[in-house]
C-alpha cells in the first residue's frame, strides 16, 4: 500500500489505515507484552510508594458503593494524590476481593497487575501510532520493544506510580493527533483522557501545556472549517477535562488541609533563585545518578530528531517537546528534584512521545535506522540499565543506605557511590557469587574527617533484609525470589504460570510483529 505524504503538497496529512487484521495483532501485542512483564513481576504493589494509602482508599470506595444497596456508611480517606489514581485502582482491587476474599497477599497480587496492564497498554498505543505514521510492522515493533525494555518503562512496570499518567497522556495525544476525527465518542474520550493525564498525579500540572496543544490539534481543522458547529464539542471536551481536574484538586485538598495545606509543604522544597533552577535542569537531563540521557540513551537519540521535525511542522515532535520541556522545567523548581527511586522517574511520561519522534523521523528510511550505530548503541545500553532497574526493588538501595547512615536525598541524587544502576549491578554480582560479600560505602574527605563523623560501616550485602524481610541481594521477581520455597501447591502453580508466560508472550509478540506479506502488485 503506497502512502502519500501530503504534507509536501501543503494538505492535511492522510494517515495510513491499518490493514484489516491489525486489531487482532494489537490484542496479541498487548497480551505478549503483559505476559513478558508479568513473568518477572514481584507480584506485590501495596508496599511501594504511596500505594498503601491508595489501596485502602480504593477498598473504601468499593465499600461505599456497596453501601448504596446495603445501607452501610463508609468514610473515604482520600490519599495525597486525590481521587483519580484511586479510580484506576478500583477495578483491580475489586477483582482481588472478589477472587480471593480477605487474603491481602492475594489481593496485592491482583493489584500488582495494574501497572503491568497500563504499561502494556501504553506500548500498544505507541505501536498503533507508529503504524499510523507509516512505520512498517517490523520497525514499529522494534521501536515498541525498545521503548518497553530499553527505557524506564520497564522498571516502572513493577514499582511506579507513573504508568497511569503516561497511559492517559498518550491516549489523549493519540485521540487528538493520530485519530483526529472529532466524533462525539472521540470528544468524550479526549476529555476523560486529558482530565486523568492532568490529575492522576498532582504534578500533572507540568503536562497541561502539552495537553492543551493536543486538544488544539484535535479541533484545529474543524475550527477553520466551521467554528460555530464545533463549539459544542470544544465545550464538552473542556468541561469533562476541567471537571475531572477540579474533582481531583478537591479530593487532594481533603488530604492536605488537615496537615496544614500544600503551600507550607511546598515551601520546604522550592528553590529560591534562578541559578538553582538552571543547575537542576542541567542535572535533571544529564546527571549520571538520575539524569534522563544517562539512564535512557534512547531519549537522547530521539531528542536529536526533534529540531528537523519541528521545521517540518510535526505535531508529534511539538507534543513530545512540550511534554519533555514541561517535565524538565517543572521538577527542577524544587531544591531536590529526584528521590530514592530508580533513575529519571518523572520522565516516564515522555518516553512514548520521544520514541514516536524516531518513527516519524525515519519514515521511509527504516533500513538506515536499523543500521544506525547510535540507535543500536542507545538500545543496547538502555536495555542493560533498564534491566538492572527491573531486577531489584528501588527500596533495596534505600535500605542499605539507611544502615550505612548515608540515606540522604542529595546522596541519591548526586553521589556516585549511590548511583542506582551501579548499586543494582553490585547486588546482581552478589546474588550470582552465592557467597558473603562485605561492602563499605566510603566517603572521600579532603584530609582527615572531623572527629565527630562516624567511620564508614562495613555492610554484609548478602544478609541485609528490607522492612518486608526480603533479602536485598536477590532479584525482586517472584519467580526468582521464591525459587525453592516449600509454599504448597499454590506457589508451585503460580511459578509454573510465570514460567509458561515467557514462551507464550514471545509467541504472541512474534505473531503480532510478523511482517506483512506484500503482493507483487504492491511491491513497487
Amino acid at each position: 500500500m503506497l502512502i502519500k505524504d501530503s504534507r509536501l503538497e501543503g494538505e492535511a496529512p492522510e494517515w495510513p489505515q491499518p490493514p484489516p487484521s491489525e486489531p487482532r495483532r494489537l490484542v496479541a501485542l498487548f497480551l505478549g507484552l503483559f505476559l513478558l512483564f508479568a513473568s518477572i513481576s514481584p507480584l506485590y504493589f501495596r508496599s511501594m510508594g504511596y500505594m498503601e494509602e491508595e489501596f485502602i482508599a480504593a477498598k473504601q470506595v468499593i465499600s461505599k458503593a456497596a453501601g448504596i444497596f446495603t445501607g452501610r456508611e463508609t468514610a473515604i480517606e482520600w490519599p495525597r494524590h486525590g481521587a483519580m489514581p484511586v479510580i484506576t485502582h478500583v477495578p483491580f482491587v475489586a477483582a482481588g476481593r472478589m477472587l480471593f476474599g480477605p487474603s491481602l497477599e492475594w489481593q496485592d497480587r491482583v493489584f500488582a497487575m495494574e501497572p503491568l496492564v497500563l504499561s502494556a497498554g501504553l506500548l500498544t498505543l505507541l505501536f498503533a501510532w507508529a503504524r499510523r505514521l507509516g512505520a512498517s510492522r517490523t520497525f514499529a515493533g522494534v521501536l515498541t520493544l525498545a521503548a518497553g525494555f530499553a527505557t524506564v518503562i520497564w522498571p516502572y512496570a513493577y514499582f511506579g506510580m507513573e504508568p497511569p499518567q503516561s497511559f492517559f497522556l498518550l491516549l489523549a495525544a493519540y485521540v487528538a493527533i493520530a485519530h483526529r476525527r472529532p466524533s462525539w465518542g472521540a470528544v468524550l474520550l479526549l476529555g476523560v483522557a486529558t482530565g486523568f493525564a492532568g490529575s492522576v498525579k498532582s504534578t500533572g500540572v507540568f503536562l497541561l501545556p502539552a495537553l492543551a496543544y493536543a486538544n488544539w490539534v484535535f479541533f484545529r481543522d474543524s475550527i477553520r472549517e466551521n467554528l460555530r458547529a464545533v463549539l459544542p464539542k470544544i465545550f464538552v471536551a473542556g468541561l469533562v477535562a476541567a471537571g475531572i481536574i477540579a474533582l481531583s484538586a478537591y479530593s487532594r485538598s481533603l488530604f492536605w488541609i488537615p496537615r496544614g495545606g500544600t503551600s507550607p509543604y511546598l515551601n520546604l522544597w522550592l528553590g529560591r533563585d534562578p541559578i538553582t533552577w538552571l543547575i537542576n535542569v542541567t542535572g535533571f537531563l544529564t546527571s549520571p545518578n538520575k539524569g534522563l540521557f544517562a539512564f535512557v540513551p534512547l531519549a537522547l537519540f530521539a531528542a536529536a530528531q526533534i529540531p528537523s521535525l519541528i521545521r517540518k511542522r510535526s505535531d508529534v515532535a511539538a507534543f513530545a517537546l512540550l511534554v519533555t520541556a514541561g517535565v524538565a522545567s517543572g521538577y527542577p523548581l524544587f531544591l531536590v528534584w529526584s528521590d530514592e527511586t530508580f533513575g529519571p522517574r518523572y520522565f516516564h511520561c515522555a518516553m512514548a512521545p520521544l520514541i514516536l519522534c524516531i518513527a516519524e523521523a525515519y519514515r521511509g528510511r527504516e533500513r538506515k535506522a536499523f543500521r544506525h550505530p547510535g540507535l543500536i548503541a542507545a538500545v543496547f545500553a538502555g536495555f542493560l540499565v533498564a534491566g538492572l532497574g527491573a531486577l531489584f526493588s528501588y527500596g533495596h538501595m534505600q535500605t542499605v543506605a539507611t544502615q550505612a547512615g548515608q540515606a540522604t536525598l542529595q546522596n541519591f541524587q548526586s553521589n556516585p557511590v549511590w548511583n542506582h544502576a551501579r548499586f543494582n549491578a553490585r547486588l546482581l554480582a552478589v546474588w550470582l557469587s552465592r557467597g558473603e560479600v562485605l561492602w563499605t560505602p566510603e566517603e572521600k574527605w579532603i584530609g582527615d574527617p572531623p572527629s565527630w563523623v562516624p567511620g564508614p560501616v562495613a555492610l554484609n550485602l548478602t544478609t541485609i533484609r528490607n522492612v518486608n524481610q526480603q533479602r536485598v541481594a536477590v532479584p525482586q521477581a517472584f519467580l526468582i525470589s521464591t525459587w525453592g520455597d516449600e509454599d504448597g501447591p499454590s506457589g508451585v502453580l503460580l511459578r509454573s504460570i510465570l514460567i509458561a508466560a515467557v514462551p507464550l508472550g514471545i509467541f504472541l509478540l512474534f505473531y503480532a510483529l510478523r511482517p506483512a506479506r506484500v503482493s507483487s502488485v504492491e511491491a513497487p
